[in-house]
């Protein structure tokens, strides 16, 4: 009698495989059937808004930066004549 030996944890890997190509099929459906996608002229208005938010942001802290970094020195000279 012939038998056919099968590796150990041959088919635990079998059915792991199986469980990730379900996961990635589940996924494709989800992005291509649930997910509500933003429309070109959503995209553009709000990647704007952010980018005008930053700018305000950044010169804002910029500006305080340079104010608190004049206080401090007009101070230090008046500490140290």
């Amino acid at each position: 009698m012939l038998g056919v030996r099968v590796p150990p944890g041959l088919f635990e890997k079998m059915r792991e495989k199986s469980k990730i190509e379900k996961f990635l099929r589940e996924v494709w459906v989800e992005l291509t059937q649930k997910v509500t996608w933003s429309t070109k002229k959503e995209l553009v208005e709000m990647t704007s808004v952010i980018l005008l938010f930053v700018l305000v942001w950044g010169l804002f802290i910029g500006l305080a930066d340079g104010a608190f970094a004049k206080g401090l020195q007009s101070f230090l000279q008046f500490a140290n004549p």
